[in-house]
């Protein structure tokens, strides 16, 4: 892009005296380039650097979502702390460790009735099944997600989708 100086450019650009000439305009158009460079290069820069970071953390909590999906808790999401989405990640963490927990009690419910069942010699009677059973049960009632606190709004039902008529 070459800029071309014109005689109505150099009429603003002269000083009071009217003794500015043209390699002077010149010179002048040359410098409010470069700054220009220098400015477009530096916006560039600071662009570059907010892009990473969102960009990076926005794809590792992608990548920790992804994880949870195929059931591996083992990872948590670690960022900078000049990274932005710092709560999203908190809280993918938070969520990571609480799955963790519910899959490890579902699992140990589990193994209780699996127990009971195969386990149960034959002179065990039915009310010491129906214990070894309400412990299981017990497990898997402390799994599950807590109700929410009664000030905290209900989410709005989500209407089943209409059958399709062919």
């Amino acid at each position: 892009m070459a800029f071309t100086v014109s005689a109505s450019m150099l009429a603003s650009i002269k000083a009071q005296d009217g003794s500015i000439t043209t390699s002077e305009a010149r010179q002048h158009w040359i410098i409010m380039g470069v700054s220009l460079l220098a400015l477009t290069g530096l916006l560039g820069v600071q662009t570059l650097v907010l892009t990473h970071r969102v960009a990076g953390p926005a794809r590792k909590i992608a990548e920790a979502l992804r994880r949870l999906i195929r059931g591996e808790y083992s990872e948590f999401v670690t960022l900078r702390r000049s990274d932005y989405l710092q709560d999203l990640g908190s809280a993918l963490n938070s969520l990571t460790r609480t799955l963790h927990d519910r899959d490890h009690a579902i699992g140990d419910a589990v193994r209780l009735v699996e127990e009971a069942i195969a386990h149960a010699p034959p002179e065990m009677t039915p009310l010491q099944t129906m214990d070894r059973l309400k412990n299981a049960l017990a497990l898997l009632k402390a799994a599950r997600a807590p109700e929410p606190p009664p000030s905290s709004p209900a989410l709005p039902a989500v209407p089943a989708p209409a059958p399709a008529n062919p």
